[in-house]
Order: structure tokens, then sequence, then C-alpha cells
């Protein structure tokens, strides 16, 4: 383990290194260059409590707007404003809505991922606000008040109201300094740069690496853990990343342990090697812990609920899009020679072969042209390749990169089951053979149009990452993560983020 220290602002910084020997190492950016923030240190606990308040406030905001809102379109169609008796009813049912969504999880900041975004938002909002809107009709039923209109025109305007306050606020907030998170990254120098690389790819989650302490090999528990929980109090840090370190089971539980005594949140990040897996579960037996694994794969049920929603989400859209489909193709025959089609053979489901479409952003010689721009490749180890400033892509290909046009003719790969509207990536043949045999479970699925890769940064992410994202996706597949997935794909797609 490296003994380098870091000068650094604070006096809570200096006298932990004072006290610890220099453990903590600069955090290098890609360039080399050590990166310098003025870091506020704040409590968790205040943090979290602001956040929570912050959080009612906005959605009652947003009820009352709704209301507002109902009331103005009653008005409009000719209707009177609600009943006062409604409105008492209204204001009394707000309690409700607040225990509704403490229950559902929408105030346990805590424990809120750093990826949460307008798309949870809007799938809590629209559970919560269906309960709710029930106990408004049963109370009105009960209390006998007005039409029943105004009801459902405020049901209808919460469920899009309470997730657009909430973005708008998480994006007013982002520049408070007391909202961002201050962290620590403990681990081996190899997974102290992963997640730094991750942190720097995803400003949205407002995470400040206040300090790294990297760990080479084993430690005792009782030893350097105290010591890390003793930086992290000096600090006063929100949140410690733990990547890769200690192996030790024993070792990395007391680390945990002196860390959640000290108050931080605490993500523990496994290595490649490590035993979990994202099936894993607590169980008991008898009173006695284990950790429980299953199987990676999707149920018969839960592949024909994909499937219909694939079908039918398909045929919608090559109706509704077949205009901008039309358009488009003269666009690519006036701007280059060659086909409006680009067809190339991907690895689907269960490693077999399919015909990938796309609409053609390149000149027709681009695959021939592969060693010209070979030392343009934006990740050179990885096994894809991307690059930014491809000279291959035609001018009109371009804008459709940016806005992922090109794509769309993958709808029909999904209306004839090659694809899914979200899964995994779907890997060019040569790639393919790159993927790790640990990983390979990422086939049990249809690749999708849209997937975990495209909304978290696209060609931004290397290869090796992309992989494991589409193992994770595989392994914890959901309904609901298929559509929070599609709606955060719309804002990935209208910022151009990672589109080259």
């Amino acid at each position: 383990m490296s003994e380098t220290s870091v000068k650094a602002s604070g006096g809570a910084l200096q006298e932990a290194e004072q006290s610890h020997g220099g453990l903590v190492e600069p955090l290098p950016t890609a360039e080399g260059a050590l990166v310098t923030r003025t870091v506020v240190p704040r409590s968790a606990g205040h943090r979290a409590d602001m956040l929570r308040h912050i959080a009612v406030l906005s959605d009652v905001t947003a009820l009352c707007l709704a209301l507002v809102i109902a009331s103005a379109l009653s008005v409009a169609i000719g209707r009177s404003l609600p009943d006062p008796g409604d409105l008492l009813l209204f204001v009394a049912l707000i309690p409700v809505w607040m225990l509704l969504a403490g229950f559902y999880g929408l105030y346990r900041v805590p424990n809120r991922t750093s990826e949460w975004s307008f798309a949870d938002d809007l799938s809590a909002a629209f559970v919560v606000c269906s309960i709710w809107g029930w106990f408004w009709l049963v109370a009105r039923s009960i209390v006998d008040v007005g039409s029943v209109l105004p009801s459902l025109a405020v049901w209808a305007a919460s469920i899009l109201l309470i997730p657009v306050l909430r973005s708008g606020v998480r994006h007013h907030l982002r520049s408070a300094p007391w909202y961002r998170q201050s962290v620590l990254l403990v681990g081996t120098p190899v997974g102290v740069s992963r997640v730094a690389k991750r942190i720097e790819r995803q400003p949205d989650w407002c995470f400040d690496v206040v300090e790294t302490i990297q760990i080479g090999g084993r430690f005792d528990p009782g030893g350097r853990a105290d010591i890390i929980a003793d930086k992290a109090r000096a600090l006063e840090v929100g949140r410690v990343i733990v990547a890769d370190a200690p192996v030790d089971m024993v070792e990395r539980t007391g680390l945990i342990r002196d860390l959640l005594e000290v108050g931080v949140h605490v993500d523990l990040v496994s290595s490649e090697a490590d035993v979990f897996r994202p099936t894993a579960f607590i169980d008991h037996l008898e009173g006695l812990p284990t950790m429980a694994f299953a199987p990676v794969r999707l149920s018969p049920a839960a592949n024909r609920i994909k499937r219909a929603v694939d079908v039918a989400v398909a045929v919608a859209a090559l109706v509704a899009l077949s205009p901008l489909f039309a358009y488009v193709a003269l666009r690519i025959k006036r701007d280059s020679p060659g086909p409006v089609l680009f067809r190339q053979d991907r690895r689907g489901r269960y490693g077999t072969r399919f015909k990938l479409l796309k609409l053609r952003t390149m000149a027709v010689d681009a695959e021939e042209r592969l060693d010209e721009v070979a030392e343009l490749k934006l990740h050179p180890e990885s096994a894809a390749f991307k690059a930014i400033e491809d000279p291959r892509v035609t001018r009109y290909g371009a804008s459709l990169r940016r806005r992922s046009l090109d794509e769309l003719p993958q709808l029909w790969n999904v209306l004839v089951g090659d694809m899914s509207l979200v899964g995994p990536r779907p890997l060019p043949l040569d790639e393919a053979t790159q993927v790790p045999p640990r990983y390979r479970a990422r086939e049990n699925v249809r690749p999708g149009l849209t997937g975990p890769w495209q909304v978290l940064g696209r060609s931004d992410i290397p290869f090796e990452d992309m992989v494991k994202l589409d193992y994770m996706y595989v392994c914890t597949w959901s309904p609901r993560g298929d559509m929070k997935l599609l709606l955060r794909t719309i804002g990935v797609v209208l910022g151009a983020r990672g589109a080259y």
C-alpha cells in the first residue's frame, strides 16, 4: 500500500492525515491531474432530513397545482368549480397521501440509489396516486359531494406533476453545496479507479470524491478498518464506497460495521472474483443468516409478457413513424450513394445469428476502411470500435446518429422476434466472441433496441463495462425495470449523450 499523502483543504482532513500516517492518495483524472474541489462538510443525517422535507413540500405543491388545473379545466368545459366539500375532503386526504408515499418508499432518502430518476418518480407517482385516488373516491361516496370528474382530473395531473416538480427541484439543488454528497473511496487501485471513472461519467449523481484510500492485500479489521472509519468521521463524508477490498468476508464485515457506526452510507462494490451475484438474497435457516442464490433466467410467464409488449409497441411505432421513415430514406439517398438500410450479422438470444437493420449512416465502403481509422478508437483496449469523429460517417448520417434515428428500423427486428424493445446490446459477431464465459447469461434474453448501455452513456462506456451492465440487466429483469429504461432512453436521446 502506498503511503503517499496529499494536501487538502480543511482542518479535519489535515488532522486525519497527521494522525494516521498518510493513508490518503490523490484521485487522478484521465489526464493525470489531481481533482481539486471545494467541498463543504455536511452531516449525512442533516442532508437526508432536508431532502425528505423538500420532497414532501414538492409533492404537496404538485397536488395543489393538480387541483388548480382540474378546477380550471372544469370551468373551461362549462362546469362549475369543485364543491367546497370536495375541497375540504382533498385537504383532509393530503396526510393520507404522505402516509402512502412514505410507505411506498418515496421519502426513504438514505436508501435512495444514486440513479433515481424521473422514470422512478413517474412509476412511483402512478402507483401512489392510484391508491390515493381510490381513497378519495370512497370518501366522496360516503360524504356524497359533487361530480367525480374533478377527482379524475386531479389524479391524472398529479401523476405527471409530481415527477416533474421533483425532477425540477433536483436540477435546481445540484448547485447547492449541501445537496452534493461527499464521498470517500476505499479499495484496491483498480477498484478505486473503476468507481472513480463511473462517478466522472455521471455528474447527475452529485458525488464529490473528497479523498481515496487505496489498499493492497489483506488488513486487520481491528486496525486499518478503524483508521478508515476515523478518516470518514474526520472528513465528515456522507458516503463511503468500498471497491474490491477487503477480500476476506470477516475483514469486509468489520470494515462495514465500523463505517456504519460512524453514521455514513456504505456502498460495497464487489470484485469480479466475488461470490456475490445480482440474484443473491438474504435468507434464514431457523435464525441462521444465509446468502441464497437463484439461477439467472427469465420465467416462461415473464418471457410471454415481455414478448406481448414488444409486439404491441413495435406495430404501433412502425405505423406511427412510417412518414418519418419515408422522409429519412429520401434524405439518405440524396446525401450519399448507396442503400437506405445497413444490414449486419449480430448475435442474438441463445447465440443465434440474425440480420440487424439500421439506417445507413456511413459510406458504403466503411467496413473496408476500418483499418484506416483504427487510431481513432475511443477505447483502445476495448473489443468494440467507437470513434468520436469517424470520417466514414456521412453528413446526414452524423445527424441521424446524434438523435439515434438510425436505430429505428430495428423495430422490425423487434416485431419478427429477433430483438426486444429493452435488452442487452446486440453484439457484432467478432465482439460477441470477446464476452467472458461468466457473462454469457446476457444471451438468455433477446437483445434490445435500448438497454442499460444506451441509457448510462452509450459509446462513453467501455466494452467490458457494457457486458457487465447487460449481465446485471438479465439478472434483475422486471417489467418495471423495462419501463424505467424506456423512459430514461427518451431523455438520453434528446440530450444526444454518448452518441457519436
